[in-house]
Parts: C-alpha cells; structure tokens; sequence
C-alpha cells in the first residue's frame, strides 16, 4: 500500500508517494470468566543500528468480563 504526503505537512517532511507499512503487537487471550481481570503487558525492543528507535512499553489494561446474555430472548 502507497500514502501520499502533501507538501507543507504538519512534520515537515518532503512531499511525495511512498511505500507504507504498519506494525503491531496482538495478545490472544482464552476466553476469561466473568468478574474483573487485569492483563499486563511489557515490551522492549533494542534497534542495534539506531538505538534512538529503541522501544520500551508498559501497560496495564482493566478488563471487567460479564456473564454473556441469551441474545435470542428465550
């Protein structure tokens, strides 16, 4: 996939088509029981050519699971 960058961008960079990319980090979990949980997640990543790119996260989400409901009505 192709994006495009107007000139006069808000960061400043030239103008033009360029390849695109994205990245993420997934986190299957099993199906939890209802009541409330907590599912933390760290991630370090150490980029050995340019360590300013070096990567460091924390996070901590709160998750409160409910008893499913019988969506038919019956």
């Amino acid at each position: 996939m192709d994006i495009s960058i107007v000139e006069g961008n808000i960061y400043d960079d030239p103008a033009g088509t360029f390849r695109g990319f994205a990245d993420r980090f997934s986190v299957f979990l099993e199906p939890l029981p209802p009541g409330k949980h907590n599912v933390d997640l760290r991630v370090s990543v150490l980029n050995p050519i340019e360590p300013s790119y070096d990567y460091n996260a924390d996070w901590t989400y709160h998750l409160i699971i409910e008893p499913s409901k019988n969506l038919t009505g019956q």
